[in-house]
C-alpha cells in the first residue's frame, strides 16, 4: 500500500484532545502529539490520525511488522505487535498479558 499524498506534523502543545490511533489512549490538550494525514493509493477517503509520544519511536518498526498495511483499528494491530516483539512495551501501554 503506498500513498498518493502523506503529510506529517509534529504538533508541541494540542489545542484540542485526540486519541492516539496506536494506543487508543487519549491525547490531553495541551500535550504534544503527531499527525499524520494523506490519500492511500486506490482508495476512496483520505486519512487523519494521531499518535501520542510514547508510541511514535515504534510507528516505524509496526508498519514495518505489518508490511505497511494494517486494517481498523490500527490498535489491535500495534498490541499484538508489542505483545510480539515488545512484551515490557506492551505491558507499560496495555497493562498485564495475562
Amino acid at each position: 500500500m503506498s500513498c498518493e499524498c502523506y503529510q506529517l506534523k509534529s504538533i508541541a502543545k494540542t489545542r484540542k484532545e485526540h486519541r492516539c490511533e496506536f494506543c487508543g489512549e487519549i491525547i490531553p490538550v495541551g500535550s504534544p502529539a503527531h499527525m499524520e494525514s494523506g490519500k492511500i493509493d486506490n482508495w476512496d477517503g483520505f486519512f487523519r490520525r494521531y499518535c501520542c509520544d510514547r508510541c511514535w519511536p515504534l510507528t516505524d518498526e509496526f508498519w514495518e511488522y505489518v508490511d505497511g498495511e494494517c486494517g481498523d483499528p490500527i490498535s489491535e494491530s500495534f498490541a499484538c505487535f508489542l505483545m510480539s516483539e515488545n512484551p515490557e512495551m506492551y505491558r507499560e501501554i496495555f497493562g498485564d498479558d495475562d
